[in-house]
């Protein structure tokens, strides 16, 4: 209540009764895009990405708690669009730094993007679309299609190595494939993999009957120690010795049977047609045949125990996760990190339109 003859002021730079502050709202805005050639530049012909996410945050973790998330969506115009717009100080509750980032979405490689920015009254940020600047997230789609074991002893898995090329995506055992399927985009070869990168052993008539699971000189026939086998006998490999509990080497047969099936599917994929190994779980296929051949004929697990130990588990444990997520050891970081995409994720919608804008890209760059 006022008194009359009496002052009141509020003094200035003073947060105190009688004086007001005011903060202007901060607005973020920018796109993720399909950065298709992996050179983390937003170049010409690259389009935006629909579905993934994109979080504002007062750290980069949100596990924790977070701000805002947002899916990224069409703004009218482009696709890959976020925004994070009037975001108060009461949703800032008094964090200095804000952080904006993308959800981890299994099977891609960011190659730009993430960033903080200084909270300050009618802070802006506005990535601007092809440009790469602050705002933006570009992101390059992991190579291949790894399958698990399971996947390759189905009938739609024996489909496309069984020798038969009529049969490629048959997954209910008529011969007859399933539907009009894009092959690269559900990650399987469109050649059988008999037919284009196994070796004619038994007819000298130049029909491939057999895989080259192990070919220690690299020469492309059977030599040595090298292993063959016939689509049964692979299958057997695959399905690890039948339903009961397994040995040993049944547990490194699956694994190296599916491996080897994922790399002669992801050589096709790449359009090579000679078999390509990967480097990361090179040395972990190599450990996994010699403990088969140094043990097949052992019998029991407790004969086997002091290789498995020695070194038949790491492989075991490197190629299992090779297989059924993509991912190799790393000896850096003491942890399994994914380098190839795992074709499971191939159904989902993100991975659906980076193949859109890659198809986009390739039209453009023709």
């Amino acid at each position: 209540v006022g008194v009359s003859g009496q002052d009141a002021n509020g003094t200035q730079g003073v947060a105190e009764a009688l004086n007001f502050g005011n903060f202007d709202n901060i607005d973020i805005t920018g796109y993720k895009w399909a950065d298709i050639n992996g050179n983390g530049v937003w170049d010409e012909g690259e389009k935006g990405l629909n579905d993934f996410v994109i979080y504002l945050d007062t750290d980069e973790d949100p596990t924790n708690g977070f701000i805002r998330m947002m899916t990224t969506e069409n703004d009218g115009t482009y696709d890959g669009f976020y925004s994070f717009q009037d975001v108060t100080p009461a949703e800032i509750n008094g964090a200095t730094t804000l952080y904006v980032y993308e959800g981890v979405e299994p099977g891609y490689t960011q190659t730009y993007g993430g960033y903080s920015i200084d909270v300050a009254s009618g802070a802006v940020v506005e990535g601007t679309y092809r440009e790469t600047e602050d705002g933006n997230f570009g992101n390059h789609m992991m190579e291949g299609a790894n399958r698990t074991p399971g996947f390759w002893q189905s009938t739609l898995g024996k489909s496309l190595y069984d020798g038969d090329p009529d049969n490629q995506g048959d997954a209910n055992g008529d011969g007859i494939p399933d539907g009009n399927k894009d092959f690269e985009e559900e990650g399987w070869s469109e050649e059988d993999l008999l037919i284009k990168y196994g070796i004619d052993l038994e007819g000298g008539d130049g029909i491939n009957d057999h895989f080259l699971v192990w070919d220690e000189n690299g020469n492309g026939v059977l030599d040595g120690d090298d292993i063959a086998l016939t689509f049964e006998e692979l299958c057997g490999w695959v399905e690890g010795g039948g339903t009961g509990k397994r040995d040993y080497v049944e547990v490194l047969q699956r694994d190296v049977g599916a491996t080897f099936l994922n790399l002669l599917n992801n050589s096709s994929l790449a359009g090579s047609d000679d078999v390509i190994m990967d480097g990361d779980i090179e040395d972990s296929y190599e450990a996994a045949i010699m403990f088969i051949m140094d043990n097949e004929m052992k019998g029991s697990k407790k004969a086997m125990q002091k290789d498995w130990k020695d070194y038949g588990s790491a492989a075991h444990n490197e190629l299992d996760a090779y297989n059924n997520n993509g991912q190799v050891f790393d000896a850096e970081s003491g942890t399994f990190v994914q380098t190839v995409m795992d074709g499971d994720d191939l159904s989902k919608q993100t991975a659906q339109n980076y193949f859109d804008a890659e198809d986009a890209y390739e039209l453009f760059v023709a």
